[in-house]
């Protein structure tokens, strides 16, 4: 008996599954606004004020140096 209308392929594809520590596309908006604004690199602690948007960028923030880092690879 078929449980889904998904074809096999589709079904067994690998997809890409975005880690929580990369920033997604919101947040790298977010902190290129931000940046122009304030004419700066803005550091994570700022990103504690700008809830809900800026919860992930927090978090990110809040992780080992080197996840921070990433991002602002990422920002250049």
């Amino acid at each position: 008996m078929l449980l889904t209308k998904t074809p096999v392929a589709a079904a067994t594809a690998r997809r890409h599954a975005r880690s929580f520590f990369e920033p997604t596309d919101d947040d790298l908006d977010l902190y290129r606004d931000i940046s122009f604004k304030l004419k700066a690199q803005p550091p994570s602690s700022l990103f504690r004020y700008l809830q809900p948007a800026g919860r992930h960028l927090m978090q990110l923030g809040d992780e080992e140096p080197g996840v921070w880092a990433g991002l602002l690879r990422r920002v250049g």
